[in-house]
């Protein structure tokens, strides 16, 4: 039996069942954790002490949808959820910061992100409001560890004005909470950056080595 469950709460079935194979890659990172599909209206009566996370799947955020985030207050709810949607992020965002951990993830969206989010919401029980869209590719990049004094090769994957997620192919000294300087590339653009970022999570890959989520600091920003 799951010791912890994640909620899907899309309109139909065959959307549940999409977004839990989306989501199945986290069942070997976190021992015991199940999925459980309902539709948004019978939520309430099924999130107990065992969720871990809720899961919204919307084709458009309305206000329609938002009344199903207060009936979840309602009945005391009160850990990670995250909303899967198209619509006005700027509203979104705002209705985000007025319901503790809760994020919106703008349709189309990529599955790094996806898993990242949702990643963050088991470990942490919280995840800050993504501001700035992140766009998908494929860049090198070399990170300089502020405290260690390492240098590393590494990968962008994935890009906003406000940060990005990164690849190692070996091992590398990675701390959460560590500032790092960030060397780029971009190619699209020809332009070349250096900016100051500290590391905000960290996950496995499929290589030797991990990924990390890193946010700009300061003044720094990708313009």
């Amino acid at each position: 039996m799951p010791k912890s469950t994640i909620f899907l709460a899309s309109r139909t079935e065959q959307e549940n069942y999409i977004l839990q194979k989306k989501l199945e890659p986290l069942e070997y990172e976190f021992r015991g954790l199940g999925f459980a599909g309902v539709h948004p209206v019978g939520l309430p009566a099924s999130v107990d002490q065992m969720t871990a996370a809720v899961v919204f799947n919307f084709t458009e955020w309305t206000n329609k949808e938002a009344v199903h985030l207060d009936e979840l207050k309602k009945i005391g709810y009160r850990g990670p959820i995250l909303v899967i949607a198209k619509g006005d992020v700027t509203k979104a965002v705002r209705t985000a910061k007025a319901t503790p951990n809760l994020v919106f993830l703008e349709k189309p969206f990529e599955m790094k992100d996806l898993l990242g989010i949702v990643r963050k919401m088991l470990l942490a029980r919280a995840v800050l409001q993504r501001v700035h869209r992140r766009f998908a590719t494929s860049q090198e990049a070399e990170v300089s560890f502020l405290t260690s004094g390492g240098v590393m090769s590494s990968k962008i994957r994935n890009l906003s004005k406000g940060g990005a997620y990164l690849e190692f192919l070996q091992p590398a000294p990675i701390k959460v909470g560590e500032l790092v300087n960030l060397k780029m590339e971009l190619k699209d653009v020809n332009r070349s950056y250096t900016l100051q970022a500290k590391i905000v999570w960290t996950s496995r890959t499929n290589t030797r080595g991990a990924g990390i989520g890193v946010e700009f600091v300061g003044r720094n920003a990708l313009k």
